[in-house]
């Protein structure tokens, strides 16, 4: 029960992260994590929202049709007659817009100095949903066509959803590891490939940003940002911080704990549109004799500073134990 109320976070600070797992489970569900499709709202605003969505539902789902349908024709083509540039091109700039994505950025000059520097660099964006990648394109874009490199995770399809990224133009390269390295094991391995991957880049001049999502996972990054895991910001290389603000005015959770991707997705094609917003900082470097633990906290503080939100120490593992224990219900 004393630890208990050492979790309640009425006082502003960021929940703790206590040690045993059933109190993290509770916290995280209580606190961090997203668990109800449709948001709580003043029955007022309930009410107002709900006329909306009776007078949109038609609407709403033609054109969440016709959507789907403009995915699959372009996910056909771009993957057996057009090629990669193209492709990617096509769906920048046509593409996304139909399907009501929509970017904004704040400091563009802070990306295109990154860029021009035309040296090895590692972008940190925080997770907000599973379009995050193939949106980096028209990021990116807006400055470079020379693309990116991703670490992806293969937990959740494994490596062929990168693999049609990559056949669309909508990604260059891909470091793949599992879970995001989770394990110890697995951020050895994948630490080293990313070292290789810098090397490599300087070496033949093909220089490309290593982009990372540093906490693993999804989530709405509206009051908390989980842990950003440390071992993408030991490979001795400039770190630009991105945040992400997802700005959308519908009362509905496009991402929640445990949920099925493509109900959420649907969710995505389902609005007018939706809109991610970046906002770029400026490339950083560990600090004399700052460890690689100390330089990923900084760049978490700085980030939720930007998105008016707390860091906590909560990691992708304990999301994990959360989503199997609510499969097992």
């Amino acid at each position: 029960m004393k630890q208990d109320l050492m979790l309640d976070t009425n006082d502003g600070s960021a929940p703790q992260r206590p040690n045993d797992p059933v109190s993290r489970r509770e916290v995280l569900l209580r606190e961090i994590l997203a668990t109800r499709r449709v948001q709580k709202r003043p029955w007022l605003t309930t009410f107002f929202w709900m006329l909306v969505f009776l007078v949109y539902l038609l609407p709403g789902l033609t054109v969440m049709f016709f959507r789907f349908v403009a995915l699959f024709v372009y996910t056909l083509l771009g993957a057996t007659v057009l090629s990669p540039c193209v492709s990617g091109r096509v769906g920048q700039r046509i593409v996304f817009p139909l399907l009501g994505f929509r970017i904004k950025i704040n400091n563009v000059n802070n990306l295109n100095a990154a860029f021009e520097s035309n040296a090895f660099f590692v972008m940190v964006l925080n997770h907000v949903s599973y379009v995050d990648s193939p949106l980096l394109a028209s990021l990116i874009g807006r400055v470079s066509r020379k693309g990116y490199a991703l670490l992806a995770s293969t937990l959740m399809g494994g490596q062929s959803q990168w693999e049609l990224l990559k056949r669309l133009g909508l990604l260059k390269k891909a470091v793949y590891t599992q879970s995001t390295a989770a394990t110890p094991e697995e951020r050895e391995r994948t630490r080293s490939e990313l070292v290789h991957l810098a090397r490599k880049s300087s070496e033949e001049g093909d220089v490309l940003p290593l982009v990372v999502f540093p906490e693993g996972q999804v989530h709405d990054c509206t009051r908390y940002l989980l842990r950003y895991e440390k071992f993408c910001f030991g490979i001795d290389a400039p770190v630009l911080p991105v945040a992400i603000e997802f700005r959308q005015p519908w009362p509905v959770n496009f991402w929640v704990v445990g949920d099925n991707p493509l109900v959420s997705f649907a969710f995505l094609l389902f609005v007018p549109f939706v809109t991610w917003e970046y906002h770029v900082g400026k490339l950083d470097r560990a600090q004399e004799d700052e460890t690689d633990g100390a330089f990923a906290k900084r760049i978490q503080h700085q980030m939720g500073n930007t998105l008016s939100c707390q860091p906590t120490d909560f990691r992708l593992t304990d999301v994990g134990e959360v989503i199997d224990y609510l499969a097992q219900r």
